[in-house]
């Protein structure tokens, strides 16, 4: 029997991801409106991505990412959560393992999503071998391809934060 890892293939589902955020995020336009220190509301635009963008809301333990991305709120008691969204060295600049451990209490399953194939595969397995316990359930769950795009774009728009020259609009 051959069962693909589910690590491996949440890597290389993280890998495609990181390759089309480099291609939408290109030309993009980040708009503060709001800058108070924990208190944040930027607008990114994005013209090449068909989502079209986003807005990042802060406030003290809370981040939320709207827009084309979907709706993902996360929590962390007493944190600036945009400090978690910047890598630090020796860490995984896309980390979905990481976020969804910060979904506001009840959130965090719109993340993943029933992966029937795969999920078959393992039940075929652990009929066959009924000696051993059932397999890695974690081969049926799958990310949401627009909470991978979120993932990619919470250490961007950081940087965007940080570095860049913007219109303010208050």
């Amino acid at each position: 029997m051959n069962v693909t890892d589910p690590y491996d293939e949440l890597q290389r589902d993280i890998a495609e991801t990181e390759a089309r955020f480099a291609v939408d995020s290109w030309g993009a336009l980040m708009t503060v409106l709001r800058r108070d220190g924990g208190y944040r509301h930027l607008r990114f635009d994005l013209p090449r991505a068909s989502w079209q963008g986003f807005e990042l809301v802060t406030w003290p333990g809370t981040l939320v990412v709207r827009g084309g991305l979907g709706c993902w709120t996360f929590h962390c008691e007493g944190a600036d959560l945009m400090d978690d969204a910047r890598p630090s060295r020796g860490t995984a600049r896309v980390d979905p393992l990481f976020w969804e451990e910060r979904f506001t209490p009840g959130g965090g399953q719109a993340a993943k999503r029933y992966a029937a194939g795969p999920a078959a595969v393992l039940l075929r397995a652990a009929a066959a071998e009924t000696e051993e316990p059932y397999p890695a359930r974690a081969a049926a769950v799958t990310y949401d391809p627009w909470f991978l795009l979120t993932c990619a774009a919470l250490p961007w728009a950081a940087e965007q934060f940080d570095t860049t020259t913007v219109r303010a609009v208050l």
